[in-house]
């Protein structure tokens, strides 16, 4: 049933050995202080649901549900839809994932016997979701769809309304919205959303609709392994019941992670990191022979070479010792992902390097 990720065992197998990683999709910044968090008390000595509610307008803490970092909540999530799907009668529950898209939203369900069908993002529609393909894609056996936003690969990142018109179309067919917004809070200081998610555009609270967060990408934590979903009150029983099947976010982690939000200063550090390092990418991408370019805001961008594919670039880089991730672990061979989330020298360094090896080919 479980099967190896291919993605994930690529970048386990190649990160390691190269001099500078543009695969990573962790903003890096804040492991500096990393040690201070043990010595910061948490206000008011409120739980970890109430901290993480705080983020999100109009949400209760009672519809919080802590992980161990996104992918576990992702994990939960599915159980729940396809528990719900064979409750009501269907024998094989489907669930419909973004393509291209992040393997594990596709690979986890699959092994947890759900039927696969894909929804295209068009990259002749900048990545955005086209509402009367989605629709037609559904049927009555459609348990949850899946999106991440920002969009992964892309970085394409849809707003709220947007959001609701996806959730609209889900709902009509009784199915479930998950929103992976893992990368959502990827936003330039003078973007941020004021009535969003850590700056960011958020589903939570729409009809019908999860959303997983974790403090892994955007305030670079990865240790920790903390996150959380967000549901309402009728797949809420559920997930719970789902999660007790499963290991469960330890106190430490949700102690940590509250101190991390309930100050200003570790997403200030994050956004400055994330706005000099997109400047660069946005400079990097201009070049007459890449095609493609981050969108606005975005840590990473979903690029090709005017003339080679996806995988060509991608050796030709770790020739050179820098990493970027092959464009077919997400649907679209011919493309390649580059991230710009460590230090800003080291993305300097690095994107001056993989323009060198872009000309030479």
């Amino acid at each position: 049933m479980f099967g190896p990720l291919t993605y994930l065992d690529w970048i386990e197998e190649h990160h390691r050995g190269v001099e500078v990683d543009l695969a990573s999709s962790v903003l890096q910044g804040n492991e500096v202080e990393y040690t201070t968090l043990f010595d910061q008390q948490v206000p008011g000595g409120r739980a970890f649901e109430a901290h993480i509610a705080d983020q999100y307008p109009g949400v209760d803490p009672s519809l919080v549900v802590p992980t161990a970092g996104a992918t576990h909540a992702n994990f939960l999530v599915a159980m729940a839809a396809l528990s719900r799907s064979v409750e009501t009668g269907v024998s094989t529950p489907e669930i419909v994932v973004e393509s291209p898209g992040y393997e594990p939203l596709v690979e986890t369900p699959r092994a947890l016997g759900a039927r696969i069908t894909r929804f295209p993002r068009p990259r002749s529609q900048k990545y955005d979701v086209d509402l009367a393909s989605l629709e037609n894609t559904l049927s009555e056996e459609t348990a949850l769809v899946t999106m991440s936003n920002r969009h992964n690969p892309s970085g394409r990142l849809l707003d709220r309304e947007r959001l609701a018109e996806i959730a609209r179309v889900i709902r009509e067919r009784d199915a479930l919205f998950l929103v992976d917004e893992v990368y959502a809070p990827l936003v330039r200081s003078d973007e941020t959303d004021p009535v969003g998610a850590i700056g960011g555009p958020t589903a939570a609270g729409l009809p019908n609709t999860i959303i997983t967060q974790s403090l892994t990408k955007f305030f670079g934590f990865p240790g920790l392994r903390c996150g959380w979903l967000i549901a309402d009150d009728p797949l809420l029983s559920r997930v719970e019941t789902m999660a007790s099947h499963l290991p469960v976010l330890g106190q430490p982690s949700m102690g940590l992670a509250s101190r991390i939000l309930t100050t200003d200063r570790f997403e200030k550090r994050s956004r400055s990191v994330l706005e000099r390092n997109y400047d660069r990418l946005a400079v990097f991408a201009d070049r007459e022979n890449v095609v493609g370019c981050p969108f606005p805001g975005s840590s990473f961008a979903f690029l090709g070479h005017e003339s080679v594919d996806g995988d060509v670039v991608v050796d030709a880089a770790m020739d050179a010792g820098i990493l970027v991730v092959p464009g077919r672990f997400f649907g679209a061979p011919d493309r390649f992902r580059v991230c710009a989330c460590r230090r800003t020298e080291t993305v300097e360094r690095g994107l001056d390097r993989l323009g060198s090896v872009l000309d030479g080919l």
